[in-house]
Order: C-alpha cells, then structure tokens, then sequence
C-alpha cells in the first residue's frame, strides 16, 4: 500500500466505476485479466481472463442441449442459469451451479441470490460475468438471456470477488 491505496504492478490504468451506491476504482491489469471497452464503457475481460466452465465440461453438448430444452419447455417462464466461481477468485464457492431464475428478475436481484447462497458478508464485493462482460446491475435476466444465452441454451455467469480483478472500494 502506498498512500493507504492498494498498489497493482501491472497496473497501467485506472477508471472510476459506479456500482450499486458504491464507487469503485477499477486498476485494468495488463496482458490476461480485463480492460474497458471505451465505446461503451463495459468492463470486458480478455480472452484468457475466465477459464472454460466445468459444466461444459462435465456435460457433452447434446445433453446440455436436451436438458435446457426440457427445462424451458417444464417452466416457460423461467431461466436456465449455470453459475460458477472465476478460477483465480478467493471467494467462496457456491453450493450448486443451475438455477432457474424468473425472468422478470433483474442481475441486482440475482447478485443478491448469488450473495445469500456463498454466505458473502455486506463489506465484500461480489461481480457476475456473463460472456466475459459486467451486466448492469438494473438489466432485466430474460434480455441478458436472449442476448448471451450459450448454443446449449444455458446462460453461464461468473461470479468473483474485488480481488481477483484489483478493485477497491474507497472508504
């Protein structure tokens, strides 16, 4: 720490996010991690910056796709949703990966979900990525479904905590 401010090495530049009520300082690391597209100010993350899921894994395609379709076709009005944890996050890990989500939830109300299920205290901060981008959190999950949902049918979130990325939250 230098100045009482958390010091990255490879940091190279520093941007101001706005999440929930809390501003946040983002250090975009070099190389695999993440950086800001500028057009619209999103918080990507590169290629090597989240590993394959292990549901994808685990499952062959052909039966995560039977599956998902069963699901939607059970409860319309419901999503398919596969969480898992960033590799290199220090959070905690969740008790289970699918979820049915209503539609009409929006990605603060799941966050909390998220939040409940890994017991993460209030002081942490917790971030979900949905194809290696930060939703916003008022989006509504049936329109991040639509726009992000695998060839399998599934939508997959990442979730991690501030330090895997380098955030800070001032105090």
């Amino acid at each position: 720490m230098v100045n009482n401010k958390r010091v990255y090495p490879n940091s190279k530049k520093v941007i101001r996010l706005a999440y929930s009520r809390y501003p946040t300082n983002v250090y975009c690391l070099q190389g695999p991690g993440f950086f800001i597209n500028k057009k619209t100010s999103l918080l990507l993350l590169a290629q090597g910056g989240m590993a394959k899921s292990y549901f994808k894994q685990e499952h062959d395609l052909e039966k995560r796709r039977a599956e998902a379709a069963r699901i939607r076709e059970k409860y319309p009005d419901r999503i398919p949703v596969i969480v898992e944890k960033a590799e290199r996050s220090d959070i905690p890990n969740i008790d289970k990966k699918k979820y049915l989500v209503p539609a009409d939830l929006t990605v603060g109300q799941f966050v909390y979900v998220i939040r409940k299920r890994i017991k993460l205290s209030a002081e942490k901060a917790i971030f979900i990525f949905v194809d290696n981008v930060l939703p916003p959190t008022g989006a509504i999950m049936s329109s991040i479904y639509e726009e992000k949902k695998d060839e399998d049918g599934f939508l997959y979130v990442t979730y991690s905590g501030e330090n895997t990325f380098g955030a800070q939250i001032p105090l």
